[in-house]
């Protein structure tokens, strides 16, 4: 048995913040809640040594907002996507024309504003279709933005 996460409360038994653990026992991430809504408003991210790596603030629909790497960087971002995207330029700068492929269509705004010199290519799993998936259907949002822009891609792969 080992402890995941522990939730703090007022004296109305209202959860105010969570803690959560990894497998080694070490803190993980941290949430603050809004009291009015019970849904997170703002975010801590640990690393292997306890030191806070990543704050993040939430709004009240639970997007992801503005941003501050710490680890020494203390770069602050208004959107999590321009955080993203920092963070994928700073890996792809150590390379010469890298490879960059999205597998997971709910991070197109950071693969499509990655501005370094790199390969770009999508790969895509499910039917593009909308309801009712037929013939004739509209595409699926993402689908659609995707086949919009194709050109911003050096390939698509089904």
């Amino acid at each position: 048995m080992r402890l995941k996460f522990i939730d703090y409360r007022d004296l109305n038994l209202q959860r105010t913040h969570r803690v959560e653990y990894d497998l080694n026992g070490r803190k993980r991430r941290e949430i603050r809640y809004n009291l009015q809504n019970n849904k997170p408003a703002f975010e801590k991210y640990y690393d292997i040594n306890e030191e806070c790596y990543l704050s993040v603030w939430v709004n009240s629909s639970g997007k992801r907002t503005k941003c501050v790497i710490h680890a020494g960087i203390n770069k602050a971002f208004n959107h999590i996507t321009d955080a993203h995207v920092y963070w994928v330029e700073s890996v792809l700068k150590d390379y010469t024309n890298p490879f960059l492929m999205l597998d997971e269509l709910g991070l197109l705004d950071v693969f499509r504003k990655v501005s370094n010199d790199c390969y770009k290519i999508v790969t895509l799993h499910n039917t593009h279709l909308d309801k009712p998936h037929v013939k004739g259907s509209p595409y699926r949002r993402v689908y659609k933005e995707i086949f919009d822009h194709r050109d911003e891609f050096d390939a698509i792969v089904f």
